[in-house]
């Protein structure tokens, strides 16, 4: 028995208010266990049967059918934070390998909603939903409860920043859950910014190249741009690019890195890659530079 997940509206402010729980966002995959007749199976938010690959959740008991809404995630003994990229290391590891994977590299489903205990409890308020899941969890080394606040989602914002986790979530109290994605559940993600410079572009889809300087006074490739540029900034950087052009192959072209940008991403790879970085403004105003050009 699957149930499609609810899902959040962005919000970029944290803010104060009493219908409001908030909750820290963890760096993982949403994950629902559905344990039904003393069978237990795993789902991605996307109906992805994946119980083969978090064998540590299938031997959990429960006193009833349940299910349970949540992210799986890992976290990096080196540093002691989750480490987005282990949790996707252990998704994709192969069936002979996974025990192996367990022991090195072990989860946990961090829960945060329950939707079913015995009963179907979507239609219940959230608030009464978390004192269900009181009731049918217990922390244990793969599984815990999220913790929540009331109200106050500015206090725990910075405290969100200050330990570099990945953000927030508010919802309301009374919210009853729906399989779509509502505004009585809002996401604030905690982004890092930098400045990168354009060394290239896609031709089969859009895309920019970008690059940092490196430690030799150089540039090295920190990832590709492909989110939150509008219509009217591409337009201005391919009148500007067409003239800087240095080469191209197949699928890119590359241009003089003369063209600066500023980014948001949610934080750095292990490859020292930006991950999921999306446009945030031009560092110049490149209007004004088309227009010194065409003078």
């Amino acid at each position: 028995m699957f149930i499609a997940p609810m899902l959040l509206e962005k919000v970029e402010q944290p803010f104060i208010d009493e219908a409001y729980l908030w909750e820290p966002k963890i760096d993982g995959h949403r994950l629902e266990l559905v344990h039904m007749t003393g069978q237990t199976k795993l789902y991605t938010r996307h109906h992805t049967d994946c119980t083969s690959q978090y064998p540590e959740l299938v031997s959990l008991t429960f006193d009833r059918d349940v299910i349970l809404d949540g992210e799986v995630c890992c976290v990096n003994p080196a540093s002691g934070k989750v480490d987005f990229e282990l949790i996707m290391e252990r998704f994709h590891t192969s069936p002979s390998k996974v025990l192996a994977a367990a022991k090195r590299n072990p989860i946990q489903f961090v829960v945060w909603d329950i939707l079913y205990f015995g009963e179907d409890l979507r239609n219940v308020p959230l608030i009464e939903r978390k004192k269900a899941l009181d009731t049918a969890v217990s922390n244990s080394p793969h599984l815990v409860k999220i913790p929540f606040f009331e109200a106050d989602g500015v206090s725990l914002f910075e405290a969100v920043k200050q330990q570099g986790l990945e953000g927030c979530a508010a919802k309301t109290k009374n919210s009853l859950y729906y399989s779509a994605r509502r505004p009585e559940w809002k996401k604030l993600i905690n982004y890092t910014e930098a400045t990168c410079y354009i060394s290239g572009y896609k031709k089969d889809k859009f895309g920019w190249l970008v690059s940092m300087p490196n430690s030799l006074g150089g540039l090295r490739p920190v990832g590709v741009v492909e989110l939150g540029v509008p219509s009217a900034h591409r337009k201005a950087f391919y009148s500007v690019a067409q003239g800087i052009r240095t080469g191209e192959t197949k699928d890119t072209v590359y241009i003089d890195p003369q063209i600066r940008i500023k980014v948001r991403f949610r934080n750095w790879t292990s490859r020292g890659m930006l991950r999921t970085p999306s446009f945030v403004d031009f560092v110049w105003d490149i209007s004004t530079e088309q227009q010194k050009k065409s003078g």
